[in-house]
C-alpha cells in the first residue's frame, strides 16, 4: 500500500501501485516478514523470481555510473542520536507528518534521562 498512497495521493494514474486485477504494481512476496528475504517477485504481473531462483527472463538494466555512489554516509550508530544536555528538557528539530505524504520541519521538546 505504500506505493499506493503516493499514486493516489500525486494523481499519478488510477492503474498504478494497486494490487487488484488490471491494475499495474510489482509485488514482493514474503514467507517471514522479520527477515524480509521475498520467495517470490512478479513484475508487470509475471512471475520472475520464484525461492530465489529467476523463472522468467527479465530485461537487463543497468545503472549509469554516474548514479551511482552518490550519497557517502558513515555508519550511524545509537550514539549518533543522543543529544547531551544540562537541562531537564531539550527542544530538538523533528519532522512533522501531515499526510501520508507530505511532511514538515518542527520543533519538539524532550525530557533528558
Amino acid at each position: 500500500m505504500a506505493s499506493k498512497n503516493c499514486f493516489d495521493y500525486y494523481n499519478m494514474g488510477k492503474d498504478l501501485g494497486g494490487i487488484a486485477p488490471g491494475k499495474i504494481a510489482d509485488i514482493l512476496v514474503f514467507d517471514d516478514l522479520n527477515k524480509l528475504k521475498p520467495n517470490k517477485v512478479f513484475i508487470g504481473g509475471k512471475l520472475v523470481v520464484s525461492n530465489g531462483n529467476i523463472v522468467s527472463k527479465i530485461k537487463k538494466y543497468t545503472i549509469p555510473k554516474w548514479m551511482t555512489k552518490t550519497i557517502k554516509l558513515k555508519k550511524i550508530t545509537e550514539n549518533d542520536f543522543l543529544v547531551s544536555s544540562k537541562s531537564d528538557s531539550v527542544n530538538v528539530n523533528v519532522i512533522d507528518m501531515k499526510t501520508e505524504i507530505i511532511t514538515e520541519k518542527g520543533k519538539g521538546n524532550f525530557i533528558c534521562l
